[in-house]
Formats: C-alpha cells, sequence, structure tokens
C-alpha cells in the first residue's frame, strides 16, 4: 500500500492443488469473488462442457453418468486389459495424426505406459538409428520427451516438451526441438540424472495446461477431483477415462462375464478433494459443518412435532361432538372473542377449526384445533399444548439458527449460494448486504430440511410436497430480492475501471 503497488493474482483453485501448505489463493477468490473466465474453449462438445462443470464443481454422479453415456468410460476385464486397451486407442489417434496424450496419478502407471508406447512405435519403424541409455531410458531420434528440471542455462524448465531430433553418441548427449520450435541441447549429466523421460504418457501434473485432441486417462485409486478433472480436460475432441472392472481383485483375477462400470467406486475416487485450507479456516469450516447440522436436527425436531399435531387433529376432527365438553369458553390465541359459542354445531366446529387454522398456520393450527377438540382432559391436553409450544419455540430457534449458518457462509461463501444469489455485497452494511444473508439464510434452512448437498446446486432436485414447494417459493423469493436492480446496484463501484463479482 505504501509503494502504490497492486497484486493480480491469476489461477483456478479447481485444478491440482498445491504440493504442500496453500488454499490462500481459493480463500480470497470465495471470499472477494473474482472476474472469471466463464467460457469453455477447448472441449468442442457442448455436453462435454456440462459434464466438466460438474466434475470441477463437485456434482461427480451427474459428470459421470454423462461420460458413461457417451462412451467415454471404458472398462476391462483387468488393469492389464485396461492398459492394453488404453495404448491401442492411443496408438490409433497418433496413427490418424491427432495429438495425443496418456495420463495417469501415478509414476508406475506412466512408466509402463510409456514402455508399451515406444514398443509400439519401434515395431512401427518410427524410431531408429544410434540411442543413448541414461537412467535406464533409452532415447532414439523420433522420441518425444519432457524435461523433469529447471535449468535456465539449458533452456529447459520442469514440463518442457520436446521432440529429439539428434543423438550424439560420442558423448551421449541429445539434441530436442521444444514444442514452441526452439533447439536445444541436453547433455549427459543432465540425462543420466535422469531428468528427461519419455512423454507419450504423463503424470497428471506435468499434463496440466496441456491441450490436445484426445486425452486417455488411466482409472486408479489415486485419482481425486482435481486430478480427475484437469486429465479429462486436456483434449479437445475427446477425453477417455480407463478402469477395470469392479470385481477384479488383487491378483488381476476376473470373472469371465461382461464387466460394468462401478459407478459408486469410481465416483468414490472422484468424489474426494484435495483442495488445501488456510489452517485459519479449518476450526471455523468445522464449526460451520457443526451449526448445519444443528439446523438439520431443529428441522428435523419440527416436522417431527407437525406430524404428531397433525395426526391428533386428525383424530379430534371425527370426535366433534367433544367439542361441546372441552372447549367452554378458551380463547384462540389472537382472537377477542370467545369460540365457545361457536361450537354447538358440526358447521361451528369446522368455523372454529378454520379461524385457528389462519391464526396458527399450517399444522400448528390444525394442532390448536384438535386441542381444543380434545375429548379428554389432563395429560393428554396438556402433551398437545406443549407440543404446540414446542414447535413454536422451533420456528423461531431454527430462524435464529438459519441465520448463524448464514453468518459463516458470508466469510467464505460455498459455491452453491455464489450461483445462486451472487458474491457476498462490499458494503457490508447495505440494504443489499441484509438482503444477501437473509437469502443465505433461506438457503440454508432449506437445504437443512429437505436434505440438500449437491456442491453446485442449491435447492437439488424437484420438490416433492407441498410444503417444499412452498418453501422453495419463499427462497426463490429472497435470492430474486438479491438481484434486483434497486439493491443490486449499490454495490456498482468500479475497481480499475471493472466491477468486482463472479
Amino acid at each position: 500500500e505504501r509503494g502504490g503497488a497492486k497484486v493480480v493474482l491469476v489461477g483456478d483453485h479447481r485444478q491440482l492443488p498445491e504440493i504442500e501448505a496453500g488454499g490462500a489463493f481459493g480463500s480470497l477468490v470465495r471470499r472477494l469473488g473474482a472476474i472469471e473466465l466463464t467460457q469453455n474453449r477447448r472441449q468442442r462438445e457442448p455436453w462435454e462442457r456440462e459434464a466438466l462443470d460438474d466434475l470441477r464443481d463437485g456434482d461427480v454422479a451427474e459428470a459421470l453418468a454423462a461420460l458413461s453415456a457417451e462412451g467415454r468410460v471404458v472398462v476391462a476385464e483387468s488393469g492389464e486389459d485396461v492398459r492394453q486397451n488404453l495404448v491401442a486407442d492411443w496408438w490409433a489417434a497418433t496413427s490418424a495424426g491427432e495429438q495425443a496424450v496418456m495420463v495417469a496419478a501415478r509414476y508406475r502407471d506412466v512408466a509402463d505406459l510409456n514402455a508399451r508406447a515406444r514398443q509400439r512405435r519401434m515395431d512401427a519403424g518410427q524410431l531408429g538409428g544410434p540411442e543413448v541409455v541414461a537412467d535406464e531410458r533409452a532415447f532414439a531420434a523420433g522420441e518425444q520427451v519432457v524435461c523433469l528440471r529447471n535449468d535456465r542455462r539449458l533452456g529447459v524448465v520442469n514440463g518442457t516438451l520436446a521432440t529429439v531430433v539428434e543423438v550424439r553418441s560420442d558423448d551421449c548427449s541429445l539434441v530436442v526441438e521444444t514444442n514452441d520450435g526452439a533447439r536445444r541441447e541436453l547433455p549427459a549429466w543432465y540425462l543420466e540424472g535422469g531428468h528427461l523421460d519419455h512423454a507419450y504418457a504423463l503424470t497428471i501434473h506435468k499434463a496440466q495446461g496441456m491441450t490436445v485432441d484426445r486425452s486417455f486417462v488411466l482409472g486408479s485409486d489415486r485419482l481425486y477431483r482435481e486430478a480427475g478433472y484437469v486429465g479429462l480436460s486436456r483434449g479437445r475432441h475427446s477425453n477417455h477415462l480407463y478402469v477395470a472392472g469392479p470385481d477384479e481383485d488383487e491378483a488381476g483375477h476376473q470373472p469371465a462375464d461382461e464387466p460394468e462400470l462401478d459407478v459408486e467406486r469410481v465416483a468414490a475416487w472422484l468424489g474426494r478433494s484435495a483442495a488445501k485450507r488456510l489452517a485459519t479456516d479449518e476450526g471455523r469450516l468445522e464449526e460451520l459443518q457443526r451449526q448445519r447440522e444443528r439446523l438439520g436436527e431443529l428441522w428435523r425436531e419440527r416436522d417431527e412435532l407437525g406430524r404428531q399435531i397433525a395426526l391428533a387433529a386428525r383424530e379430534a376432527t371425527e370426535r366433534p361432538e367433544a367439542i361441546q365438553r372441552t372447549v367452554g369458553t378458551e380463547q384462540v390465541p389472537g382472537q377477542r372473542a370467545s369460540v365457545g359459542h361457536r361450537q354447538r354445531t358440526k358447521g361451528g366446529w369446522r368455523r372454529a377449526s378454520s379461524v385457528v387454522s389462519r391464526v396458527w398456520g399450517g399444522p400448528i393450527g390444525d394442532g390448536v384445533a384438535a386441542e381444543l377438540a380434545s375429548d379428554r382432559s389432563g395429560e393428554v391436553l396438556e402433551a398437545q399444548r406443549q407440543r404446540i409450544r414446542r414447535a413454536s419455540e422451533l420456528k423461531e430457534a431454527i430462524r435464529r439458527q438459519a441465520a448463524v449458518v448464514a453468518g459463516g457462509e458470508q466469510a467464505d461463501p460455498p459455491d452453491h449460494l455464489l450461483r445462486l444469489i451472487g458474491p457476498v455485497p462490499q458494503l457490508r452494511e447495505s440494504k443489499h448486504a441484509q438482503a444477501w444473508r437473509e437469502a443465505a439464510a433461506a438457503v440454508a434452512s432449506y437445504r437443512a430440511r429437505w436434505g440438500v448437498h449437491g456442491v453446485r446446486d442449491a435447492i437439488g432436485p424437484a420438490p416433492a410436497t407441498p410444503a417444499q414447494s412452498a418453501q422453495l417459493a419463499r427462497v426463490r423469493s429472497k435470492a430474486a430480492l438479491v438481484a434486483s436492480p434497486e439493491l443490486s446496484g449499490q454495490e456498482q463501484e468500479p475497481w480499475d475501471g471493472m466491477t468486482l463479482g463472479r
């Protein structure tokens, strides 16, 4: 600030996480908002872009369903068959003149795929002449290679991709041409140090940032969400995931039946996130999860009470003759006149029940009507009163708890909130900010009550009950208020000529 400097951070916190400590970039994005590239220009197929968005956002089931429907998940009977199929498909693509890469999470898998691919090229006569052998790897002219160590003197960095154009047997060095057209000489000491490898298959970390025509990803239990997203988004035309059948044992044996995709197993791999968090965020996020669970508990208790009250109401409506004996001159809360004089006929009962329902609303109104209509005194009537009283208390407790959850989410908004109601307003005390918090509380309450856990979608599947539809309507109403021009216009404060936001 004293120097008048500005820091611009560029990246994607949904791709491969930091190697050691990390999480600052993602935390800043969630707290402050970000200017984003929102259009995918790599994948050609619209359905594939959407599937990758689902995978990136954690909706793994949706992503796998789309990939499987398009034949992009290839299942073989054993690990050996998986590798053979993967290399065969890679070979067919490269033989057709397409740019293709094989990707795996483990180094030993990359080495195995590279050896198989190199043998294919040797058999096809694409590699020949003298070879240089270093660190148990052989390199010939025409070889595709990747540098594994930065060396500014040689003009290469970790991840530089190149093609061997000359093998110098006299000093065991190589001349390579990098993918950007530059020629570099790699001396024997660089090769012998294990700093050069074949590049037919790459680790996911090495493939990050690469664009090819087709990508072939070897699935394993080392995959996780961010790695799967990176590996399955390298190809313009197609990206395939190869997995062994669900019944393969450690020895690689598999029944002769046609293998089927074990969606749950693959979803478990890709469902794990390795994203780093700031140490200062961990305790807060754990507490926020506890608050969400508490909100769900309150809703479950309230819905169970509503069920019990409604059941008592239905029983009472079957015995209207009991009204005269029980109601007497008891008043409905909020009404001036006694309802006792209205209980002399069934019609009077129905009118009284209607009044009570309007005063209390929904199942609570039914419960009060049931209380008034009960033909037994004492403990039954008192139990009903206690249920009604507790339901009223829970309504307020849920409101307060939802506000607590919304306050916790305001510091680090989850994606489902950002997608539905936008970023947290910068003017924290404005009417816009208040509307944002109220909408966030409504969303938190809805998700806790109806068991919505989606990372990307705030409201989940279509409502299954009238009560759920009614609550969803309130959520949408509050979300619409946040986006209204009257409120959102307060936040249009320029920052270097641009408006911050997602």
